[in-house]
């Protein structure tokens, strides 16, 4: 179906929390559209993963229905885009701030966008989350939305805090140089 990621990373040594992390690309234009029948593999295919943080992109408006197949304590970051997604389980992540920043190369599917999210760990410890997805596009193109990403999260980054940063990020053979 698509590359699936699914890290669990030490929130903090002194905190000795972890943090189950999860990008998927939902091919939603396929799976929740036109093949809507694959949707509840992709649903099961979270769920037991078991995500504490999850950036989904092609989620198309459906990061509600998945919230709420994947478990009864998930809560969607609302930021008012429905291509990609944050979602989070709701008692280890507590949502403290979130936006929309744009990323300026876009391509023949529109404006991209990057998603950033102020969460407190259950263990005290601060966690900003950023999601995007980039364009289909040449390599200096996609350069330039990478330097655009480290400015969004220079500027919504919040000191001491884990970063974490989920995608689909459509880098394709030759582009390791």
């Amino acid at each position: 179906l698509g590359l699936i990621t699914c890290l669990s990373v030490l929130v903090g040594v002194s905190y000795g929390a972890e943090l189950r992390l999860m990008s998927y690309n939902m091919f939603g234009w396929n799976a929740m559209g036109t093949e809507a029948w694959k949707k509840e593999n992709l649903f099961k295919t979270i769920g037991a993963s078991g995500p504490d943080l999850l950036g989904v992109q092609e989620v198309e408006g459906h990061q509600w229905e998945t919230a709420e197949a994947i478990g009864n304590d998930y809560a969607v970051v609302d930021d008012g885009f429905n291509s990609h997604s944050i979602i989070y389980r709701t008692s280890v992540l507590t949502l403290q701030n979130y936006g929309l920043e744009r990323i300026y190369e876009k391509d023949q599917w529109g404006d991209r966008f990057v998603t950033w999210t102020q969460f407190v760990h259950s263990s005290g410890r601060l966690v900003d989350h950023f999601n995007t997805h980039l364009c289909v596009c040449d390599e200096g193109t996609l350069q330039r939305s990478a330097r655009r990403l480290g400015e969004v999260i220079s500027m919504h980054r919040r000191p001491g805090s884990v970063v974490i940063l989920t995608g689909d990020f459509n880098v394709f053979g030759g582009f390791e140089n």
